[in-house]
């Protein structure tokens, strides 16, 4: 089976967006969103999940077989607010992604050849996100968030086995290669991240999220983009209460008013 073309230039073309500016523009919605310096409340927080390498190969190949594997990461949030229900999020967290996929390439009978690989990669992950929150704080609440995340590949492994035959020459090998940048993925990752789940008044909160990737990581001419979802968890330390946050307009002096007339 020859891969689609077509669908492998509209992948290329998708790969103009630059999500660095949602980004910068988060990031500078954030700091010109400043009510008052109580207003930034932070939490630890902890995922776990699967996540996969989306691989869509630039070769003829036979046969494509892709799982996930196990996910975690672990961090600390700095939540804004914005308005009552409105929030900026941004972080820094730690977290292991990767794969496995299998691919038969049988182009010819001289060459059958069938390999195996599994990616555990570690990366350093910067999201900035957009939540909403149903209720004020001090209460129980829903919350979405939608937003973008720029990772940084720390380093990992590769584990490779293959069998098949090549002209004469019989191959069974199983070997493992350290993962650094292009070798075989670009250090810098950028994707989405969506989430949604439950606030306690307490600051305990729960989510599922979903973090696919949108840039294409792969070195060679290959497609390769991480994915990833699970649930996370975690509790804010310092709650920025709502009844803390007054818009300019109702910063009143209410010392003096109708006395005085």
């Amino acid at each position: 089976m020859a891969v689609n073309t077509q669908k492998h230039m509209y992948y290329r073309r998708y790969q103009k967006f630059n999500p660095s500016k949602c980004i910068f523009f988060l990031v500078g919605l954030l700091i010109n969103s400043q009510k008052s310096p109580a207003q930034i409340s932070l939490a630890f927080d902890a995922a776990a999940g699967a996540s996969y390498i989306h691989y869509v190969p630039s070769q003829e190949y036979k046969s494509l077989t892709q799982s996930t594997i196990a996910c975690y990461s672990a961090g600390g949030v700095g939540d804004e607010q914005v308005t009552k229900k409105l929030s900026l999020q941004f972080g820094v967290n730690f977290s292991r992604k990767g794969g496995n996929k299998s691919i038969w390439f049988n182009p010819g009978d001289s060459i059958s050849l069938f390999t195996n690989e599994k990616f555990s990669l570690g990366y350093v992950n910067l999201p900035v996100c957009v939540t909403l929150k149903t209720k004020t704080d001090g209460f129980n609440r829903l919350v979405f968030s939608i937003g973008v995340m720029a990772s940084y590949l720390l380093g990992g492994r590769e584990n490779i086995s293959t069998q098949g035959k090549i002209d004469s020459t019989t191959y069974n090998n199983s070997f493992g290669l350290p993962v650094y940048n292009k070798h075989p993925f670009l250090a810098m990752d950028f994707g989405l991240y969506l989430a949604g789940g439950f606030e306690l008044k307490s600051g305990l909160f729960f989510k599922v999220f979903y973090a696919p990737g949108i840039k294409d990581i792969g070195s060679a001419t290959e497609l390769d983009k991480n994915r990833s979802w699970g649930l996370e968890s975690g509790y804010y330390f310092h709650k920025a209460h709502a009844k803390n946050w007054q818009p300019e307009e109702d910063l009143i002096d209410r010392g003096t008013g109708a006395d005085e007339n």
